[in-house]
């Protein structure tokens, strides 16, 4: 969440470059509803409760909660064409891009 709360603080500046701030959560559509709600998120927030996403970008880890798999959190920039121009994924699950990396790559794919 600390990711999403970084990148959330920069949305006025991600919007200045065009760009539209999207996250997609492994959790059902209610539980997403709930934490964009709690969280007081001002940018959309999809739900992928089977994981079809995160297995089709390689962000799948199986079993990750015991006998649960999850989604690997990654960040993706996506240029209007529907290319994806940037991606950003480690092993280590709490190494995440700074949110200037990614306005600096925001920028480069316009």
């Amino acid at each position: 969440m600390a990711e999403l709360r970084g990148l959330g603080a920069k949305l006025e500046e991600f919007r200045k470059t065009g760009a539209r701030l999207v996250a997609i959560s492994g959790d059902s559509v209610e539980e997403t509803r709930t934490m964009v709600a709690k969280r007081g998120f001002e940018f959309t927030v999809l739900s992928d409760p089977g994981l079809t996403v995160a297995q089709s970008l390689g962000m799948l880890h199986t079993k990750a909660k015991e006998t649960k798999d999850a989604s690997r959190p990654g960040t993706i920039v996506v240029d209007r064409e529907g290319r994806i121009r940037w991606f950003f994924i480690d092993s280590r699950i709490r190494n995440r891009p700074d949110p200037e990396e990614v306005l600096t790559q925001l920028r480069a794919a316009r």
